[in-house]
C-alpha cells in the first residue's frame, strides 16, 4: 500500500505567493482611510508577515495614529476586499512549482488538501484563475478557518482536514511556509516540509521535519534534505513525483 495518501498545502506563501498582493491591499486600505501608513519591503512590513496575531499588530498602528476599534476593523475589512478583488482578477497567481506538484500528485491518485487561515473566497479564486474552473475538483478537501475554530499553531485545522480526507496523518505530507503553520501540522502528527518564505526573512523552522527553498528540486535533492536513507516512505514516494 502506498504511504503517501495525501499532500496538503497552506495558502499564503505556499499555494500562492501572496506577499505583494497583501501589501498592495493594505496600502489601498490605508489610502481609503486617509492614513499616513505605508507597507513596502521594509523591516516593518516583514514584521507584519511574521505575526500570527494581526489584530494585535494592526492595533499598534491604531495606537500610533489614534484610531478607534471600528476604524481598525474597517481597515482590515477594506484590506480583505482589495485582496479578494485582486484574487478574482487573476492578480494573485498560484506558485508554478506548487501547481506542477499538485498536477503530478493528483494524476497519481494522491489526495490534495489545503489547510489555511485564509478566507475561502480568495483561495477558490486563485485555484480557478490559475488552473481553470474544473480544477477545483482536483482538491479533495479545502479547510479554511471558521469563527470559533482554534487558529494555527493549534493543530485543529489539520486534524479536521485529515478527517475529511479520510487518511491517517502518518500517510500525509504537509507543505507549510510559516512557523505557526508548521507547528500546527507537526502537532497533528503529519510529516511537515518547511518551505522558506521570502516574505518573512529568517524565521524559525524548528517544527518542520525538513526545510527547502522551493518545490523545484530533483528527487535526489529532496531525499538528501529529508535525511537520505533515513527519509520516511511517504517522502520517497513524494520524491518520485519530482
Amino acid at each position: 500500500m502506498k504511504r503517501l495518501q495525501a499532500l496538503i498545502f497552506n495558502f499564503d506563501g505556499t499555494l500562492a505567493d501572496t506577499a505583494q498582493a497583501w501589501r498592495n491591499a493594505f496600502n489601498l486600505s490605508f489610502s481609503d482611510h486617509g492614513l499616513p501608513c505605508w507597507f513596502d519591503d521594509s523591516v516593518s512590513a516583514r514584521r507584519y508577515f511574521r505575526s500570527s496575531r494581526e489584530t494585535e499588530w494592526i492595533g499598534r498602528i491604531g495606537k500610533r495614529h489614534m484610531l478607534d476599534s471600528p476604524t481598525i476593523q474597517s481597515v482590515l475589512d477594506r484590506r480583505d476586499h482589495h485582496f479578494n478583488s485582486m484574487a478574482e482578477s487573476g492578480l494573485v497567481p498560484m506558485r508554478a512549482d506548487t501547481k506542477s506538484l499538485i498536477q503530478r500528485a493528483s494524476a497519481k491518485g494522491i489526495r490534495i488538501g489545503i489547510a489555511t487561515m485564509a478566507e475561502r473566497a480568495p483561495v477558490m479564486s486563485v485555484i480557478e484563475q490559475s488552473m481553470g474552473m474544473q480544477a477545483v475538483d482536483t482538491f479533495a478537501a479545502i479547510q479554511c478557518h471558521s469563527v470559533g475554530d482554534a487558529a494555527k499553531p493549534d493543530p485543529q485545522i489539520y486534524t479536521n482536514l485529515i478527517e475529511r480526507l479520510g487518511v491517517s496523518p502518518l500517510d500525509c505530507v504537509a507543505v507549510e511556509s510559516s512557523a505557526s503553520g508548521m507547528s500546527s501540522a507537526y502537532h497533528a502528527g503529519i510529516y511537515t516540509i518547511g518551505l522558506k518564505d521570502r516574505r518573512k526573512g529568517v524565521e524559525p523552522m524548528q517544527h518542520s521535519d525538513m526545510t527547502i527553498g522551493s518545490l523545484t528540486m530533483t528527487a535526489g535533492q529532496l531525499l538528501a534534505a529529508a535525511g537520505g536513507p533515513k527519509a520516511p516512505p511517504q517522502v520517497n514516494e513524494l520524491a518520485a513525483l519530482l
